[in-house]
């Protein structure tokens, strides 16, 4: 189960199911007022080939939530950000940890709640819940909507959830700009693989990449 304890609220927030096979918990990250959600801390028996799904549940979850609270129409970005009007409002943060047999999933949940204001290299490309909808929000609402979408999410079988995901993501198709390292390109999206990474066409080859910053091209 997941169990949510956050400095803003008055009263637990209500227990979400989770990963039948896991034992996930909710840790508070201390951040900027209105800034992070918790990290979820899931020990898994998930193979590894499909950690990448994690992705995919956490920021449909996002989505959803913003979509719940806000007049806003969320869009997906790969791997795992969400934009509204081409601004990002939230995005997730993998990481992995093998201990002997089991493997944790630390999920960074990071949503831009009551921000008005961000440093100029974001003020083109951020934006938050209260510049979405006008009104200041409660974190820990914020939190009790996401923790019930996520829970939602999760009971979806793979296929849908991929559906899903796609059809959230205005990508395809589209022509972009990809920065990996230090290198900086132009390919057009294609599909989500198989395991979670993006298939391009690049200099008429197709490719997959797996860690990269992509935005549209303008």
């Amino acid at each position: 189960m997941l169990h949510a304890n956050w400095q803003e609220q008055t009263r637990q927030a209500p227990a979400a199911s989770y990963l039948p096979t896991s034992k996930p918990r909710v840790k508070a990250v201390p951040a900027d007022p209105g800034f992070h959600l918790p990290s979820l801390i899931l020990d898994t028996h998930t193979p590894p080939e499909k950690f990448y799904l994690t992705n995919q549940i956490c920021s449909l979850s996002i989505a959803q939530t913003v979509q719940y609270i806000t007049p806003g129409v969320p869009e997906l970005k790969w791997p795992n950000d969400v934009l509204v009007e081409t601004r990002k409002v939230a995005g997730v943060l993998l990481e992995t940890l093998q201990v002997r047999e089991r493997w944790i999933i630390i999920a960074g949940i990071g949503i831009n709640v009551n921000q008005t204001a961000f440093p100029d290299e974001l003020q083109e490309v951020a934006t938050s819940l209260r510049l979405i909808s006008g009104q200041i929000h409660n974190r820990a609402n914020v939190l009790e909507v996401f923790l019930h979408e996520l829970s939602e999410v999760h009971s979806w079988s793979e296929t849908e959830l991929l559906r899903r995901w796609k059809d959230g993501c205005k990508l395809w198709g589209k022509e972009v700009k990809i920065s990996r390292g230090s290198e900086t390109f132009v390919a057009r999206v294609i599909d989500l693989a198989d395991d979670g990474g993006l298939r391009i066409e690049r200099n008429l080859r197709e490719e997959i990449i797996y860690a990269a910053d992509v935005s549209l091209r303008l």
